[in-house]
């Protein structure tokens, strides 16, 4: 037979605890990254003469794919995993500076659990002449 506790004889709660009708494991609200806030990363990435890629006009546009060859892609529970894709025109007609930008910015956005792959279109640079 299962034994009452009289409430007198119950130990106290703390007033956060008593005020929860329920307590349950603590579940992770898996947040899904947006276009906006990649954008918003790749305010990290400069260009060789100074000013983010962003703010330098060069982004053309920044979208997220959901990656479905991820690893545990197909594990319930797991956060999605996406695929950014990033057009944007060359800082300059320098293939170094190009080289350079691409690899920043596949470093900048790899290091993010949620990216698993990062797809750089170059464009011609906007002003060749520099």
């Amino acid at each position: 037979m299962l034994a009452l506790v009289p409430p007198a004889l119950q130990p106290a709660l703390p007033p956060a605890v008593q005020n929860d009708t329920v307590r349950t494991a603590p579940q992770r609200a898996y947040l899904t990254m947006t276009d906006a806030q990649l954008l918003h990363l790749l305010r990290d990435c400069y260009t060789p003469a100074g000013p983010n890629i962003v703010a330098a006009g060069l982004v053309r546009s920044a979208t997220l794919t959901p990656d479905l060859d991820a690893p545990g892609a197909s594990i319930p529970g797991l956060p999605p995993r996406f695929i950014a894709a990033i057009t944007l025109h060359s800082p300059s007609t320098d293939e170094a500076a190009a080289a350079q930008l691409s690899a920043q910015i596949e470093n900048r956005l790899l290091g993010l659990p949620s990216i698993s792959r990062v797809e750089i279109h170059l464009l011609p640079a906007l002003f060749p002449i520099l």
